[in-house]
């Protein structure tokens, strides 16, 4: 059988039970509410990112396309009617990569036979330009360019030359853009514990971070955010996902203080209670010892 407790161990008991289960509500209600907030804030802060992450991407391909499009405006592309003779347009082609650097893998422009007349490397000229698979087209100021598969990480813009006389076809103007630039523009957005990535309506990847796979196979936090299609780029959408311990890591670490808070909270009603419950215990046991002893006077 149980040993009964006594009236200071029942005070006692009474006490913690009092302080701490009001205690673990409010701690427990507390924890909930502040999880949820700080979720949400995490989510907010990675939609923030995948909203940035896709205005980037969406400026530099505009960029791009504007570049392709007045480039091909220009008059001196009409040099490419006699095969570019003197060199000019060769020469405003190399000045046009130069200047931007590592944007442009090349530059070039086929005549209508297929040849290329004119081109940012010397060594193109004369060659049997590479043929431009299509993958979707995009229009601007009532002009039509050709967005070509990316291939070796390389993405071919082009468009049509007309002359400025007939208005007819005399050439085309290609700018192979280095894909790569997309692929630094998401590993500069991100840090190690998130991953970054460009897809197509049909979620193939077109470009991603290093560790993309790695996170997404261990992922439970993921946001999306679609270009805004003005471009026509092809319901492309920019998706974040982080890692799910580096995500909840500041829940644990909330979970902990909560808990130490908890403990905390028990340990100082123990301490305060034990005082308590023998003051009031002590008179009534003396009660109870006198009440004992003057029944057995009673009945000796």
């Amino acid at each position: 059988m149980l040993k009964r407790l006594s009236i200071r161990q029942l005070l006692l008991l009474a006490f913690l039970l009092a302080g701490l289960l009001p205690a673990m509500l409010v701690s427990f209600l507390s924890f909930y509410q502040a999880r949820e907030a700080l979720k949400k804030e995490i989510m907010r802060d990675m939609q923030t990112l995948s909203g940035t992450v896709a205005n980037d991407i969406e400026r530099v391909m505009f960029e791009r396309l504007q570049n392709v499009h007045s480039w091909s405006q220009l008059a001196v592309m009409q040099d490419i009617q006699i095969g570019d003779i003197d060199k000019r347009v060769s020469t405003f082609l190399h000045e046009l990569q130069s200047s931007y650097g590592d944007m442009y893998r090349s530059i070039y422009v086929v005549d209508t036979s297929g040849k290329v007349v004119a081109a940012s490397s010397a060594q193109q000229i004369g060659k049997k330009g590479a043929p431009i698979k299509v993958w979707f087209q995009v229009k601007l100021a009532n002009n039509s360019l050709d967005v070509g598969s990316i291939l070796q990480n390389n993405l071919a813009i082009s468009q049509e030359i007309v002359d400025i006389n007939s208005n007819q076809k005399i050439g085309v103007l290609v700018a192979e853009f280095n894909w790569q630039v997309i692929q630094d523009l998401l590993s500069n957005a991100v840090q190690k514990s998130t991953a970054a990535a460009l897809m197509d309506s049909q979620n193939n990847v077109l470009a991603a971070t290093a560790h993309w796979e790695k996170i997404q196979a261990g992922h439970e936090m993921r946001v999306s955010k679609n270009l805004s299609n003005k471009l026509n780029l092809q319901d492309w959408q920019v998706r974040i996902e982080k890692l799910h311990s580096v995500a909840v890591a500041p829940l644990h670490r909330l979970a902990y203080v909560f808990l130490a808070l908890l403990l905390t909270t028990l340990l100082f009603a123990a301490i305060l209670v034990s005082p308590i419950a023998r003051a009031i215990s002590q008179p009534l046991a003396k009660l109870t010892e006198f009440v004992r002893g003057f029944g057995k006077v009673q009945v000796i």
